[in-house]
């Protein structure tokens, strides 16, 4: 039975898991929390405006972050040196 990434990628560290788990657990609190807020923020005016205007501005932020560790990931890491030894 295959139950996550170290099936796919066997010689994986394995810090791949925690990050695995890490991503999907911020993918579902994202999920539910877009949709209780949005309801929030329907509330007082009326229109779901508000909450997808805070939404759009915390994409923005992120966007922003990801561009300014960008570089660093990159001399860290090397651009790409990684994926010639992938295997899939």
């Amino acid at each position: 039975m295959l139950t996550g990434p170290r099936h796919y990628l066997p010689h994986s560290p394995p810090v791949l898991g925690v990050m695995t788990g890490l991503v999907g657990m911020t993918g579902g609190l994202g999920g539910f929390y877009l949709a209780s807020s949005l309801g929030y923020s329907k509330q007082p005016p009326g229109s779901y405006q508000p909450g997808f205007l805070i939404f759009a501005g915390l994409a923005m932020l992120a966007l922003g972050a990801l561009a300014g560790v960008k570089q660093r990931w990159r001399k860290t890491w090397g651009a790409g040196a990684a994926l010639g030894a992938a295997r899939v």
